[in-house]
């Protein structure tokens, strides 16, 4: 699993090629990242812009990462010779509300996350 790791990656393609490559025949990867509509919203820009962003959070804290439409994912994916078996966009879970509620609600609006299963192409 690649939580949260691949939009801070300059070349994307690369790493997952090197992922591809070590995959048992039948094997599978979960990589999960931001929502590009979530990245689009935070970022204020065009949803199919692709670039760097920069956000910075309540802490004081610098975010960057690259920001880019769902077709620019599989794109890469495909480049590196992977398939998507499963997409995932989460919703929260309903204990949720009670412990952060506005959280939950703007998460049950749009999503924040994404995830994908990834096999080898031409994998059974």
């Amino acid at each position: 699993m690649l939580a949260l790791v691949l939009h801070y990656a300059q070349n994307r393609v690369r790493p997952l090629t090197e992922l591809a490559r070590t995959l048992r025949p039948g094997g599978r990867i979960i990589i999960s990242t931001s929502h590009p509509t979530a990245d689009r919203l935070a970022d204020g820009g065009s949803y199919f812009a692709a670039h760097h962003a920069e956000e910075s959070w309540s802490n004081g804290m610098t975010h960057r990462y690259w920001r880019q439409p769902l077709q620019a994912w599989f794109d890469e994916f495909a480049e590196a010779d992977l398939t998507v078996d499963r997409l995932v966009e989460h919703q929260p879970a309903a204990s949720m509300a009670r412990a952060h509620p506005a959280v939950h609600e703007k998460l049950s609006r749009q999503p924040g996350f994404i995830v994908f299963q990834l096999r080898t192409q031409g994998t059974p």
